[in-house]
């Protein structure tokens, strides 16, 4: 049996890397995301709100590649829903149908599948933004 390498972990990374170069997602909030880099895999003990996190991939191998689902998550204490609202539209716009070039001459295309808002199970101040997307690797 051949095995294949997982994808998950070059995506993340590309994903990651362009999330924090997106300079409408790095203004929102005071203090803004981009100021301390708030764009985490797993964030600190001690946060600093709002901030993003790249939830946990699911990774299936296909035919000609591997299809990976994955979800963003965007978290605010803002009174109102529209700072994270703010930031599902700006994680949107940057991933949507976006093309991107992994390691070993590999390309992900990611398709949004879907946001939603709701309230923090973990803060009950808080709110919670997930973004849905799936990603084509060949």
């Amino acid at each position: 049996m051949t095995t294949r390498p997982l994808q998950s972990l070059p995506l993340r990374q590309a994903i990651i890397e362009r999330l924090r170069a997106d300079s409408t997602l790095a203004n929102i909030g005071a203090p803004p995301i981009g100021d301390d880099d708030r764009i985490y895999e797993r964030p600190p003990s001690v946060l600093t709100w709002p901030f993003v996190r790249y939830g946990g991939p699911d990774e299936i191998p296909i035919r000609q590649g591997t299809q990976v689902r994955f979800a963003v998550h965007a978290f605010s204490k803002a009174k109102f829903t529209d700072e994270v609202t703010g930031m599902n539209a700006a994680i949107q716009s940057s991933l949507e149908d976006a093309v991107i070039d992994l390691s070993g001459g590999l390309t992900a295309y990611v398709v949004w599948i879907g946001s939603q808002v709701l309230a923090d199970p973990a803060e009950a101040d808080a709110h919670h933004g997930v973004n849905s997307f799936n990603a084509v690797i060949g």
